[in-house]
């Protein structure tokens, strides 16, 4: 199971004839180099949701700021790094119902979705587990990811442009002509993920 980025660079660059004549005019090329790195996750990143109804929009929010911290104190338990909680705005939204084809107000939902990260990857079932226990009401989104996204930019962007300088130079060797200086850069980025196990298991039961 892997994370792939990709990244298409388009680049033009000056070439000069071999005709040393001050007369000739730059000309421009262009041409497209591609790069992909390949990582192994080394974490895996849960959204949850905290969700609350009533008709009491301070309870409501007692509720929910009381299962917050719970689940907070809990993935401090498990060592999850303050960092990789992030706490998203509650949402109030109002509450309807319908009762002989009439459309009631009956009250308010109050919700709250907390984002973890942890690198612990064999724990994923526990902290899933004890998020639940303490406030959670279920789960918007599981995956697993590569933390340092940067590095593998970085990388794939030195390599897409290595390749670009290539493909110039293999053009320009048959005319005789000289590669010149860069006159611009053109980045396109894709990004493609498999399936978390979670995901994969669930397929194989069905």
């Amino acid at each position: 199971m892997r994370i792939i980025t990709l990244l298409l660079l388009a680049l033009s660059v000056t070439t000069f004839s071999a005709n040393t004549n001050a007369q000739v005019q730059p000309r421009t090329i262009s041409v497209q180099g591609t790069a992909s790195v390949a990582a192994v996750p080394d974490a895996f990143s849960v959204t949850f949701l905290i969700e609350e109804q009533g008709d009491s929009v301070t309870k409501l929010n007692e509720n929910v700021t009381d299962a917050t911290r719970s689940i907070i104190a809990f993935l401090r338990g498990m060592n999850v790094d303050e960092r990789n909680i992030e706490t998203m705005q509650v949402q109030l939204n109002p509450w309807y119902e319908t009762y002989q084809r009439e459309r009631k107000q009956k009250g308010f939902v109050l919700k709250r979705t907390i984002r973890v990260s942890h690198t612990e990857l064999d724990q994923y079932d526990a902290l899933i587990d004890g998020v639940l226990k303490n406030g959670a009401n279920r789960i918007e989104q599981f995956s697993f990811v590569v933390m340092n996204q940067q590095k593998l930019y970085r990388q794939a962007l030195s390599e897409a442009m290595l390749d670009a300088k290539h493909k110039a130079l293999q053009l320009l060797e048959p005319l005789g002509d000289k590669l010149g200086d860069l006159q611009s850069v053109n980045e396109h980025q894709g990004y493609s993920q498999p399936r978390s196990r979670m995901m994969m298991a669930e397929a194989e039961r069905s």
